[in-house]
């Protein structure tokens, strides 16, 4: 394999209608492109897409600003005819089609993608773990598969001119020319690393590759734009109920804990130090463990457990966390996240290619996270 390293960079910041017809061309006249978006946010309902990079060739492409804070192209980029042929006819390559494909249906364009490196990663087994997750984003792939460290999105804030909180993460706050060319080497890299990977996925592979997991995509992507309707009653009455509940159980474990230290004592459950001074000072438990970092007394879940023979108070609190759990990751939290889509539906980000034992995941929220 050719040293990616050594290969000569050029990348464009697309500013005339010349360059873009060029750059049209030049992915139109070969056999496969590589194709990445940059956008407001990951929400294909509601964000934008701020600019287009195209890469045909290693080391070569272009990036197309639309809706940035300044440095756009002066023309309309989407009436163009040779746009929309590229996109809906030319086969391309993308990292996580699913969302590149989602963004560009919102305005009405059937994007052609035949290849995605975020599946080809999984299914070649050339990605680390996070726990169970698999870390097969761009920038993982790249720095795993070729030893290169890409530029981090956070890099390129902290890098910015302009000063951006870290909740407030989006593109279009940046100027092309700060970000053009992030942008352009995601697009090199993405055509890279899928002429890597494809030769190294072979036989029963590459079919289940192609007949099952890249068909799925669509399946997926309609299966998310459908939802899940919420039975809201429910969720909202389970919820005040779980709510009642814990504050009932709260407020007789404070009783308890105070009743034992001889003086009013409230703290806060959630807190590992609170809890610690609690089981350990006050009630005087036998420390069974100390946690990694700061050799301070355990209060994790399977501690509280071992605990909870021999006072009633350790198993309550665990019982106290559970509830609120569940009320903050699920009961709670799902009807919120739907109020946030007009149809008043739960549209989920399902992950094809996430969980190590090769399940589907969801986020954003989380619909597999159902309490017990």
């Amino acid at each position: 394999m050719e040293n990616q390293l050594t290969i000569p960079i050029n990348y464009i910041l697309v500013q005339t209608k010349q360059q873009f017809e060029e750059v049209l061309n030049k992915c139109l006249s070969v056999e496969l492109y590589a194709n990445d978006i940059e956008t407001t946010g990951v929400n294909r309902y509601a964000d934008k897409i701020v600019g287009i990079a195209l890469s045909w060739n290693a080391g070569e492409s272009a990036y197309i600003p639309i809706g940035h804070s300044d440095g756009n192209v002066s023309f309309d980029v989407w009436s163009h005819p040779k746009l929309k042929e590229l996109l809906e006819t030319k086969p391309c390559v993308c990292h996580n089609a699913k969302f590149e494909y989602g963004m560009f249906k919102a305005i009405g364009i059937d994007l052609s993608y035949k290849h995605d490196t975020l599946i080809q990663c999984f299914l070649s087994g050339k990605f680390e773990l996070q726990g169970d997750r698999v870390r097969n984003g761009l920038k993982d792939a790249v720095e795993l598969f070729f030893r290169h460290k890409m530029v981090h999105i956070e890099d390129l804030f902290n890098n910015s001119k302009k000063k951006v909180k870290k909740d407030s993460i989006h593109m279009d706050r940046l100027s092309a020319e700060e970000v053009y060319l992030y942008a352009c080497a995601d697009a090199d890299w993405t055509l890279r690393l899928h002429t890597a990977l494809f030769s190294s996925i072979k036989g029963s592979s590459r079919e289940f590759l192609y007949n099952v997991e890249m068909g799925v995509i669509k399946v997926v992507y309609k299966m998310e734009c459908a939802g899940l309707r919420l039975d809201t009653d429910y969720f909202t009455n389970k919820t005040k109920e779980l709510n009642d509940f814990a504050n009932r159980l709260q407020k007789y474990i404070f009783e308890q804990v105070s009743l034992i230290a001889g003086h009013e004592v409230i703290f806060n459950m959630n807190k590992a130090a609170d809890v610690g001074q609690v089981l350990y000072d006050i009630l005087k438990l036998p420390i069974l463990e100390r946690t990694e970092r700061t050799n301070a007394p355990s209060t994790s879940e399977e501690t509280l457990e071992k605990l909870a023979k021999q006072a009633p108070i350790a198993k309550n609190i665990l019982t106290w966390r559970q509830v609120t759990k569940q009320v903050s990751t699920f009961y709670g939290k799902l009807p919120i996240c739907a109020e946030d889509y007009p149809d008043k539906m739960l549209h989920t980000d399902l992950l094809q290619a996430h969980a190590a034992s090769g399940r589907f995941a969801s986020k954003n929220p989380n619909c597999q996270n159902i309490p017990k």
